[in-house]
C-alpha cells in the first residue's frame, strides 16, 4: 500500500508544480501579448485615419500689418485632423496643435517676412502634405 502512497503523492507534486509553472508563464506572457494586440489596434487605427486624412494647402500670403506669411490649410479629407507644424523651404516655420475639422480651413501665421517662391509642408500627427506657392510682397 505505501507504494501506491508514493505514486500518488508524486503525481500530485508534479501536478502542482505543473499548474505552478503554467501560472509564472501565463503571468509572464498574457501582459505582453496583450500589450503588443493593443499596440497593434492603435496603429491600425492611426494608419487608417491617416489613409483617410488629407490637408489642402490652399494659399500663402503675406500680412503686412504683422509682417507674417500666413498659410492657409482646408481639411478635405473625411476625419478631423490636427496640423502640428509647417515647413516653408525645408525649416520649421511653425510648431504647435491646430485642431481643424473635417471641410474646415485654418490659417498658420509664421515669422517669415521674405517674398519668392516657397516650398510648404504642412504636417499631422500620420502625414504631411506639400504645395508650392508663390508669396507677393
Amino acid at each position: 500500500m505505501r507504494a501506491a502512497q508514493a505514486e500518488v503523492v508524486a503525481t500530485l507534486l508534479l501536478m502542482a508544480i505543473a499548474v505552478a509553472l503554467w501560472a509564472l508563464a501565463w503571468n509572464f506572457f498574457y501582459p505582453t501579448w496583450q500589450q503588443i494586440s493593443q499596440r497593434i489596434e492603435r496603429e491600425r487605427l492611426a494608419s487608417e485615419k491617416g489613409l483617410r486624412e488629407y490637408l489642402l494647402v490652399e494659399l500663402l500670403e503675406k500680412n503686412s500689418s504683422t509682417n507674417t506669411i500666413c498659410v492657409h490649410v482646408t481639411n478635405t479629407g473625411d476625419v478631423s485632423s490636427e496640423i502640428v507644424s509647417v515647413y516653408l523651404n525645408g525649416t520649421l516655420a511653425w510648431s504647435g496643435y491646430a485642431p481643424i475639422p473635417a471641410g474646415q480651413s485654418k490659417s498658420i501665421c509664421t515669422s517669415f517676412t521674405a517674398k519668392g517662391t516657397y516650398n510648404v509642408g504642412v504636417c499631422s500627427y500620420t502625414n504631411c502634405f506639400e504645395a508650392r506657392d508663390y508669396v507677393v510682397p
